[in-house]
């Protein structure tokens, strides 16, 4: 967690299986903005907004040694956007050697809105294991850049869902 990051904030909702975080032009927490990261061992986290959701994946390398207190992936939202993170695990480079870090995406249309638990298991779900089969890990690992949209698409309110609770509980 970082110092502006506030649980209490309204924008952070906390089920028993999968967290979400509102994105809010005008959030009314303590602080504007909003970070956190967790271990996630599913190695995916899914964006919505309008109908629309978009999913990134990254592999997972169970007994990795991760930035950030062990964060494989991380969330972050202000005022003006929402922002979901994949990290990789150190790795220790020699002289000429590089790294790969790799994200799959997905966007899918016509996604029911909802909250919760239920509507993740009922309406995201079903996508994430239909259409996003897992990612083998490479024997190179490398770092890619931030996803960014263009001002005419900034959203107003977007929600981000990550998985089970005890896992940010577990890296706290």
């Amino acid at each position: 967690m970082w110092s502006y990051t506030d649980l209490a904030d309204s924008r952070w909702v906390f089920g028993t299986e999968y967290i979400q975080l509102n994105q809010l032009s005008e959030p009314t927490g303590r602080f504007k903005e909003q970070m956190c990261g967790i271990y996630n061992p599913a190695g995916w986290g899914a964006y919505y907004r309008d109908g629309h959701l978009f999913v990134k994946r990254a592999p997972v390398i169970a007994g990795a040694r991760y930035p950030d207190f062990g964060c494989n992936f991380e969330v972050f939202t202000n005022p003006d956007f929402l922002e979901l993170e994949t990290l990789g695990p150190f790795q220790e480079l020699g002289p000429k050697e590089s790294i790969v870090h790799s994200e799959r995406w997905w966007l899918f249309s016509n996604v029911a809105n909802g909250a919760g638990d239920d509507w993740v298991r009922s309406d995201i779900i079903s996508l994430i294991e239909n259409q996003t089969s897992s990612l083998e890990v490479p024997s190179i690992l490398n770092r890619t850049d931030q996803v960014a949209l263009p001002p005419a698409i900034q959203p107003t309110r977007e929600k981000w869902f990550g998985p089970a609770l005890q896992q940010l509980l577990k890296s706290s």
